[in-house]
């Protein structure tokens, strides 16, 4: 009888309404997390194409070397997202996506910090070959690995106070929230192995769905083989 009648009818009896919005909100909340899981999927299979390409680039050509050592790293980078179901140190790799993502929110300020630095040493510097034009002292200033100038002192005292204040900002960033991250990186962590679970559970639905005309087909043979 509770089966056959629609939940308005006890909400009436409660004097409540029917929450439609409530019930809403939580298909969509579904809906996104669900293309979230799609697009990290989508991620790691781009990556690991992408890193197979490289090697078989550089089999193929012995001097494209730089290009093996960046396949190197994409491949690594894969192998953490595996790690992320291993219940031992999963929540770890997690916890380390998230402070990524938390500096991500940072990179504006720090563009802009470079943006003012390449200025500086463009309008000091643009007599050199290093900082002649704006977009080499931009460059320059992104990656501090440029010291063939005469104003090496100058040049390096920026790099340092850069290299400080950016990995200072990261260390107070995780130190401050590393509670509310650990919760997030385990909740993500279960997140991961519920998703592993998802996966191996299809996987053998399929096999068994592809083995099924094969044991039909064998028990047809013994059948006919005892008459």
């Amino acid at each position: 009888m509770l089966r056959n009648r629609p939940l308005e009818n006890f909400y009436k009896l409660a004097n409540t309404s029917f929450p439609d919005g409530d019930y809403s909100n939580g298909i969509s909340l579904l809906a996104d997390q669900y293309k979230i899981y799609e697009l990290s999927i989508v991620c790691r299979i781009y990556l690991e194409i992408v890193a197979i390409i490289l090697i078989v680039i550089c089999l193929y050509d012995d001097n494209q070397w730089q290009v093996d050592a960046f396949a190197v790293v994409l491949a690594w980078t894969t192998v953490l997202s595996y790690l992320r179901f291993v219940p031992i140190f999963g929540a770890n790799v997690v916890l380390l996506e998230v402070i990524m993502l938390k500096f991500l929110w940072f990179l504006p300020v720090l563009a802009v910090l470079i943006c003012s630095h390449s200025a500086v040493f463009y309008m000091l510097l643009q007599n050199q070959s290093v900082f002649s034009t704006i977009t080499f002292a931009w460059f320059r200033s992104s990656f501090f690995y440029d010291i063939r100038c005469r104003l090496r002192g100058f040049f390096l005292c920026c790099g340092v106070t850069m290299t400080i204040l950016v990995n200072h900002f990261r260390i107070a960033l995780a130190v401050g929230e590393i509670a509310n991250l650990s919760i997030i990186a385990r909740v993500r962590n279960a997140t991961r192995r519920y998703e592993l679970l998802f996966e191996y559970e299809i996987f053998r639905l399929q096999c068994l769905w592809s083995l099924a005309p094969v044991h039909r087909c064998h028990e047809y043979i013994e059948k006919t083989s005892n008459r």
